[in-house]
């Protein structure tokens, strides 16, 4: 593992900045405490010693030397044996997936071991450093992706953020979705992931919720949607020192009477002027356009007067072609109740994208001459 000071006075790979490394800042695993950790037959004793191999490394790291962010390498041999699929034919499948197996359990126990250190962790596999290891993103691509990461997690500078019209009022977004817990007692939480107008989000657990016996999906109850919609607007505040004027609410399913009571509750108490309600969600549809590439990402489809696609991936103006391994799919927008047209909330979650996906063009966006945005 090594860490990394990046110097954002000095031009670099792109955000004027440079890595600067030192032999002092690496730290090397030994072969026989990688070797002990492979050799355990149970996966999450596997992955708990490697948790504690990493975690002694990074502490030594962040506690004597003066670094930014800390890359985790991890040895192919050691990652074949903590990967989703490592699983013992003899382990309980039915005992929560966090404690069992998995690459991406590794990582949340490796940075929730760490938190108390206070320094960012970048893990990368280490044939994803080999450049002869076929089947891989384009190297550019994967430098791209991954000095971004870097750059991104080691300080509070923002490589980009989005475009205000000062003649708007200002916005916030707000997605609401559920997932199921970890210890499995509830069937599923809300929620509530919040972005500002520099872009800059967060995430707000909300309470557990009840499955429609009818469509079995979850949903808000009216006091619910209330408590997630004013702690949304109360980070908001903290953040810009104001209440915005107009809050868009994304939501993954549609909505029930209980959940736009609430939501319309809250936004009166609070003063919030506009509340724009739109479902997101995901489309079997799929379109394709004139030659081999998938349609232009921002493409814009009218289904009808509340039902549009929306390629949030697709095929690229810079490149002039898609820079994907498979077919995009476009997500569904069911426009509940909006001030604004379409156009413009389709363009809203084109910009939201910034931040949840690393732009493949280097940020620049061109509008196609078919319907897009």
């Amino acid at each position: 593992m090594f860490a990394i000071r990046p110097l954002r006075d000095r031009l670099g790979f792109g955000f004027h900045t440079e890595f600067v490394s030192h032999p002092d800042l690496q730290r090397a695993l030994r072969n026989t405490d990688v070797s002990e950790a492979t050799s355990l037959t149970r996966a999450r004793d596997r992955i708990g010693k490697a948790v504690m191999l990493y975690y002694e490394e990074v502490r030594f790291l962040a506690e004597h030397r003066h670094v930014d962010v800390i890359v985790c390498v991890i040895p192919d041999r050691l990652h074949d044996v903590i990967a989703p699929d490592a699983r013992d034919d003899d382990e309980e499948t039915l005992e929560p997936s966090i404690d069992v197996t998995g690459e991406m359990n590794f990582r949340r126990a490796l940075k929730a071991r760490t938190m108390h250190l206070a320094r960012p962790l970048q893990l990368i596999r280490e044939s994803s450093l080999n450049p002869k290891v076929r089947g891989q993103q384009h190297a550019a691509t994967k430098a791209w992706n991954f000095c971004t990461a870097l750059y991104y997690k080691s300080g509070p500078t923002v490589p980009w953020k989005l475009v205000s019209a000062p003649s708007r009022p200002t916005s916030c977004a707000v997605g609401v979705a559920f997932y199921r817990s970890r210890d499995y007692q509830s069937l599923h939480t809300s929620l509530a992931q919040v972005f500002d107008e520099l872009g800059n989000g967060l995430i707000l657990r909300g309470s557990p919720v009840d499955i429609d016996r009818e469509n079995r999906n979850p949903h808000l109850s009216e006091s619910q949607a209330a408590e997630l919609f004013k702690r949304a607007m109360d980070e908001y505040r903290v953040a810009m020192r104001t209440m915005p004027a107009r809050v868009v609410i994304h939501k993954s399913s549609n909505y029930t009477q209980a959940e736009i009571a609430g939501f319309d509750g809250a936004a009166q108490e609070l003063r919030i002027h506009t509340v724009d309600l739109v479902t997101v969600m995901n489309s079997k549809l799929r379109l394709f356009r004139r030659g081999s590439y998938p349609p232009y990402r921002g493409t814009l489809i009218t289904l009808g007067e509340d039902r549009h696609l929306l390629y949030t991936r697709g095929s690229v103006w810079f490149y002039a072609t898609y820079p994907g391994m498979y077919i995009p799919e476009p997500i569904e927008l069911r426009i509940v109740r909006s001030e604004e047209t379409p156009l413009f909330l389709a363009a809203e979650i084109i910009a939201l994208t910034v931040f949840l996906t690393v732009w493949s063009h280097g940020g620049e966006f061109k509008p196609n001459r078919n319907n897009s945005l």
